[in-house]
Parts: structure tokens; sequence; C-alpha cells
């Protein structure tokens, strides 16, 4: 635990990491507005608003994590490819768009809002394999 700590301290931009975190707070105010908005609106199979919600979030995500990854100073040098780094974002995008379309279909169903939770945390978690990977 120690180690990690020590890590975060000494090897991280604190400036880049404050801006990765501003990026998570208004990334998450947006999403939740946008996801507020979808719920009024009238039940089409795709609402534009959760298709906007689904934008900001995966762009969002995608940003707070590069940036954070950029705060982050191994003492070596990094780089990224383009491809990957372009193809991580759609993953991102496209992840929460399904996400929220299970999500909104289920009526407070446990097992599919734990669903919708699993295929987030999976586009995630693709989005960071496929840009740093």
């Amino acid at each position: 635990m120690l180690k990690i700590v020590a890590c975060v301290a000494s090897q991280h931009d604190f400036g880049l990491v404050a801006v990765s975190a501003g990026i998570c707070l208004l990334g998450c105010f947006s999403t939740v507005t946008l996801m507020a908005e979808a719920a009024r609106a009238e039940r089409r199979s795709v609402s534009p608003w959760l298709i906007a919600a689904a934008f900001v979030f995966g762009c969002s995500v995608w940003s707070l994590h590069f940036v954070a990854m950029l705060a982050f100073q191994p003492g070596a040098q990094a780089a990224y490819g383009l491809l990957p780094t372009a193809a991580s974002i759609g993953i991102a995008v496209a992840g929460a768009l399904i996400a929220f379309l299970i999500w909104c279909r289920a009526d407070h169903d446990p097992l599919k809002v734990a669903a919708a939770g699993l295929v987030l945390a999976t586009a995630i978690s693709g989005m960071h394999y496929a840009g740093v990977g």
C-alpha cells in the first residue's frame, strides 16, 4: 500500500491530476443532466438525449483517463499510437450507449441494472487497454 501512495505522491504532476478530476466532475454532472432529460423524453428506441449522454460520458472518461496518464511521470519515454487511441474513444462511447440503453429499459430490475453496470465497466476497461496497450 505504501508503494502505491509513494508512486502517486512522487511520480505524478498534481496540476494535471487536478485537471483530470475537474474533467471527471464536469463529465459526471453533464451525463446525469442529459440522462435526466432522456428519462423525461418520450419513449423512443434511442433518444437523442441518450446518445448525447453516451457521447459526453465516453468522451469525458476518455479525456480524464488520458490527462491522468499524461500526469504520470514514470521516468521513461512513453508514446501513444494514433489508431489505438482513436479506437479507445470509440469503445468508451459505444459501450456507454449500450449500457445506458440497458439501464433505460431496466425498470428497476436489479439484474438489468447490474448488467448495465457490467457493460459500462467493460467498456471503460476496454477503453483503457485499447488506448494504453
